[in-house]
């Protein structure tokens, strides 16, 4: 299938830009759809590229490139372990074994609470 959806995991070591050009959203974090988080994430990128390029721009010295640094490194830290979650996720959801699907439902059952899956939505972007 040409185009079919994928993920990229970039750790934070790994910053994709350079000077004073970066990426973001789908290009900087792409995401199965597993978890319904790849707009979400491109919303916070928005609000956490703004909210690094003003303190770059109105008080620390206006380095843009170390601005655009850290806005890469703080979302690859939010975003990887959300890619991570989403692929694992698609994965056990896609797998069409019975006797596998069995076992994975009850142990998902018995042994995760819905508060562990829906931990990634108490996240606040403009705190960090």
């Amino acid at each position: 299938v040409a185009g079919a959806i994928s993920d990229r995991w970039l750790a934070p070591a790994s910053l994709p830009g350079a000077g004073a050009i970066t990426i973001a959203g789908d290009a900087l974090h792409p995401m199965t759809p597993n978890l319904g988080q790849g707009g979400c994430c491109a919303l916070e990128d928005a609000i956490v590229l703004a909210d690094r390029l003003a303190a770059a721009i109105d008080g620390d010295g206006g380095d843009v490139s170390a601005a655009l640094r850290d806005f890469e490194r703080r979302r690859l830290e939010r975003c990887l372990p959300l890619t991570v979650r989403a692929w694992a996720m698609g994965f056990l959801l896609q797998i069409d074994n019975p006797l596998v699907c069995a076992v994975r439902d009850a142990v998902v059952q018995k042994l995760f609470s819905p508060k562990h899956f829906l931990d990634h939505t108490e996240y606040d972007c403009t705190t960090g």
